[in-house]
Parts: C-alpha cells; structure tokens; sequence
C-alpha cells in the first residue's frame, strides 16, 4: 500500500527536517517519554522528549532554521522562505516524492516562530488543505549543562477523509514517534557538519 510512505512524507514535512537515521555521527538523540492520544474528533495529541548531546544554543537554533536544515534533507527538493509574519517565517518545503493522494498538494508550508527568551519554537502547518498540525518545540539543558532536552508536544488532525481511507490509530502513533525521532537526528546531523563533532556519552 502508498498509504504509509505517504503518511511519512506528510508528517515528515510538516516540522521540516524529517530525514534518514544517522549512523555515525558524534551528537547522539536519545528518546525519552512518548505517549499519544486522540480526542473525540480524532485529532492526535503527541508528547515526546529526546536528550541530545549538544549544547541548547545549537539544537534551538537548528530546530528553529528549518529553511536551513532541510537543504540537507533527501526528501525535500528546494526549501525557501516565502514570507514573513511578525516574528514568524513562512517557509516551503517541495517533496522530492509525489504524494499519493487525490489532489494532493506538491509543497508543505510551515509557519515558523522562535522565542529565544524561552527557548522554545513553534512550528505550524500553514494553509494546508490536508494536514493540520500545531507542534511545540521546548529546549533546556541537561543537568550537567553539556546536553540538551527537547521537549515536544504536537497535535494533528485526522486527514483520513482527504484521503478516503480510514487510518488506524497505532500508524498514525508509530509514524508520530519515527518522525519526530527522524527530525531530531537531523538536528544532530545539522550540527555535527555545521559545528564540528561534539561530545558523546
């Protein structure tokens, strides 16, 4: 079946720097919490956390540059800032992949709005006809200081009647996990090739 790449690719875009694993990188993302849950509308809430071992200035500012990152990145094929709001960015991410889905749109735009003060970003779909989503990025360090913990919390919209298809609650949680994990260890790629190997556990 398409569905599962297509689902991929979507909610790959929607936070802007979904990619493949790192194997041999110096930062390493560790997961921590998750847990997801749907309400009667069947949105789905997601909460998760990672500890990186790189320092909280250079995973904020990797997280909060996905015009940047995502240059990187083998399924999207050109990223561009298309506007701004305020302190917000809008940026547009073109898949390298057709999505396929009946009128399916063939770019992603993301509206970008870092708070260095508080250390957090948020990432919002911007005029999606298929997928809805609100994404919360919160970076702190660890206890020794050298780390980072990124806390993430993202609640998403059902799109399976965009798509005529009914989409089982435990692939749209196992989808949630692999691309938030796949978004952070693009952070650490980002880092590693843009900053220099940092330290390891």
């Amino acid at each position: 079946m398409l569905i599962r790449p297509a689902l991929a690719l979507l909610f790959g875009l929607m936070a802007s720097i979904a990619a493949v694993a790192i194997a041999f990188a110096a930062t390493s993302v560790d997961m921590g919490d998750f847990n997801a849950t749907f309400d009667q509308n069947k949105n789905m809430h997601l909460v998760a956390s990672v500890t990186i071992t790189a320092p909280p200035d250079k995973v904020f500012d990797a997280i909060a540059h996905p015009e940047i990152t995502a240059k990187n990145d083998p399924q999207v094929d050109k990223v561009q800032v298309v506007g701004h709001q305020g302190g917000s960015e809008i940026v547009e991410l073109f898949g390298g992949q057709q999505v396929p889905i009946p009128n399916a749109p063939n770019s992603i735009k993301i509206k970008v709005t870092p708070d260095k003060a508080n250390s957090s970003i948020e990432v919002d779909s911007y005029q999606s006809p298929i997928l809805q989503f609100q994404n919360s990025y919160k970076v702190s360090p660890t206890s020794d200081g050298k780390g980072s913990i990124v806390a993430y919390t993202s609640t998403s919209n059902d799109i399976s009647k965009q798509i005529q298809m009914e989409i089982p609650s435990d692939m749209r949680k196992t989808v949630g996990l692999q691309t938030f994990m796949m978004q952070m260890q693009r952070v650490a790629q980002f880092i590693d090739s843009n900053s220099g190997k940092v330290a390891t556990k």
